[in-house]
């Protein structure tokens, strides 16, 4: 099936179902339960978007799902709305509007599409999804089985041009643009018309017909409820400069209601019927590198200290510095808030070290305090100042006692977010550096490398990995060499004691301490004759792993950087000899 607009002027889609119907019938019934229980007012929202233009409807279908609805119950929905939408066969093109779910499993999808197509629909709006690639594998097996269907991809972003998973709009549509069933694509949702518009002169040329429906604006909170302002001419005439991009088709999603469309339509019967195309302007940006991309780039092996920012607003931390440089470290590495307590903030961290005292830093980022717009506020602040080498980490969740006051964000994963950081790359001069841990200790490598790959096809291009502490973590190290073909940092972190590496071994994820190194740790140990101990360990990993690896990553235990200063005293004594 083809895409039927004309080539001329665009396809006018109807406007929001959710927001109206809430607007016009207020009801403690959901928006899918108004097809059973309120079926004349769907049927009476669909005849006012036909009068005042519309040429193409969207069934009220859209939340009508397994995840939402016991699924005969969601059957009875969706074969519901898609009546009332086929009413009006006729006048308008009908599409079966599906919506995205908190699913992994492709059949709850298929389940939608297959209820929709045998209840008489044959064009579907895929709306408001977050991605493509899995998108696009649902339509592929969906039209295997009904070749007889066209299909719309519509994607949400905000203003800023990513999904909610951190996607880049122009990938999204680059992905659904190469894929045979998909007729037209597009953007709707979450922005106004004024940044839906605005992302277009940014977007390459596409084959696929393109489309905007954007929100009618942006809600204020009103009385508890969410409120959208009324301006159905500003969102015409904004709308309608999408046009010089050729745009195939035009309506409107959250906010919106049938006067924005008569609008849309009446300014677009004044329009010219041919309207020249506007030129994209190509960006030259000169791109500098980070620290460690040069360093790396020029053979040098690497050497990063992690020292921990401190607990308490104390200037006591900046101290104990001057051993780091007189180490000449490459850089110092600041984690973000380790096992879920809050420490100072490794961004302005890193920042006093560059700014006071010359050092160079490796910021870790979690996934786990920020959403993607603070992320993205805290990258573009480190990427004015030149700090570009970054360690994208999912993060270890709240302690559970802290959870009452403290929320996680966990918004998406370090790979989400690594492709989020590549992807605001291509607008920066000062691009990041994208690192990522490697568990050389998990019990199922196999697992581990399968997401070290997926990290690097995310933009990962450095791993740092969990401390060395046995035989094991050494085999799996340089098996993750010789499938990841990205530098690698081992890790390497000196025990200091018996309950130091007792508790490593029982509490900290990640941590696998080899039995033999266990039992060299007594309880009776004094503090200097522990240290001693854990140096010799520490010096046999690196001598044992320094061929494999682009550098060493050193963890400072309890933050004495005395005990880092010796152990690179002796390493690199030894390697004189």
């Amino acid at each position: 099936m083809q895409w039927t607009a004309n080539k001329t002027q665009p396809l006018i889609f109807d406007g929001a179902m959710g927001t109206y119907l809430k607007k016009i019938s207020p009801s403690s019934l959901t928006i899918e339960e108004y097809n059973i229980e309120k079926p004349a007012t769907i049927e009476e929202i669909h005849r006012q978007y036909i009068d005042a233009g519309a040429q193409a409807i969207k069934s009220n279908t859209f939340g009508a799902n397994p995840i939402q609805y016991d699924r005969d119950l969601c059957r009875q929905y969706l074969e519901a709305g898609a009546k009332i939408a086929l009413k009006f066969q006729d006048q308008v093109e009908v599409y079966g509007s599906i919506g995205p779910m908190e699913t992994t499993d492709f059949k709850d999808y298929l389940f939608v599409a297959e209820v929709l197509y045998g209840a008489g629909i044959r064009k579907f709006l895929w709306e408001t999804f977050p991605e493509a690639e899995k998108l696009l594998e649902i339509i592929d097996a969906f039209c295997k089985k009904h070749p007889d269907t066209a299909h719309i991809t519509s994607f949400a972003v905000f203003p800023s041009g990513e999904t909610r998973l951190g996607v880049l709009a122009q990938d999204a549509l680059a992905a659904a643009d190469k894929n045979p069933h998909v007729q037209a694509m597009g953007l709707n949702c979450i922005s106004g018309p004024y940044h839906l518009v605005g992302l277009l002169k940014d977007l390459p040329s596409f084959k696929t017909p393109l489309g905007l429906m954007p929100n009618s604006g942006y809600p204020t909170m009103v009385d508890g409820r969410l409120e959208y302002k009324e301006n159905p001419t500003y969102f015409a005439e904004t709308l309608l400069r999408g046009l010089q991009y050729g745009l195939s088709y035009l309506g409107g999603c959250c906010g919106t209601d049938p006067s924005y469309i008569l609008e849309l339509t009446s300014h677009l019967n004044q329009a010219p019927k041919q309207i020249s195309k506007a030129k994209k302007e190509e960006k030259i940006l000169k791109k500098t590198e980070s620290n460690l991309k040069k360093k790396l780039k020029a053979g040098k092996k690497l050497l990063v200290v992690e020292y921990d920012p401190p607990q308490e607003a104390t200037r006591d931390y900046f101290k104990n510095l001057a051993l780091l440089r007189k180490m000449k470290v490459d850089a110092v590495t600041l984690a973000d808030c380790p096992i879920g307590r809050p420490r100072m903030d490794a961004s302005l961290t890193s920042l006093i070290l560059k700014k006071d005292y010359g050092l160079e830093s490796v910021v870790h980022m979690t996934c786990r305090d920020r959403n993607i717009n603070a992320i993205k506020a805290l990258l573009l602040g480190l990427s004015l100042e030149e700090i570009q080498d970054v360690l994208l980490i999912t993060g270890d969740p709240v302690p559970s006692v802290d959870r009452e006051d403290v929320k996680a964000v966990f918004q998406f994963n370090s790979a989400r977010l690594a492709a989020f950081v590549k992807n605001l790359n291509q607008d920066l001069e000062n691009p990041f550096t994208i690192s990522g841990a490697l568990n050389i200790n998990a019990p199922n490598f196999d697992s581990e490398l399968a997401k070290a790959k997926k990290k690097i096809e995310s933009g990962m291009e450095l791993f740092f990995t969990q401390p060395i502490m046995g035989k094991k973590a050494i085999v799996q190290l340089r098996r993750a060499k010789k499938e990841l073909n990205v530098p690698i940092l081992a890790g390497i972190m000196p025990l200091v004691s018996y309950r130091n590496a007792q508790y490593l071994h029982n509490q900290v994820s990640g941590m696998q301490v080899d039995q033999e190194v266990l039992d060299s740790f007594k309880e009776d140990l004094s503090r200097e004759k522990g240290e001693e101990i854990g140096i010799k360990w520490a010096l046999e990993f690196m001598n044992e792993v320094k061929e494999d690896v682009a550098g060493f990553y050193l963890i400072t235990p309890f933050q004495r950087l005395y005990v880092i200063e010796r152990l690179l005293k002796e390493y690199e004594q030894g390697n004189e000899k």
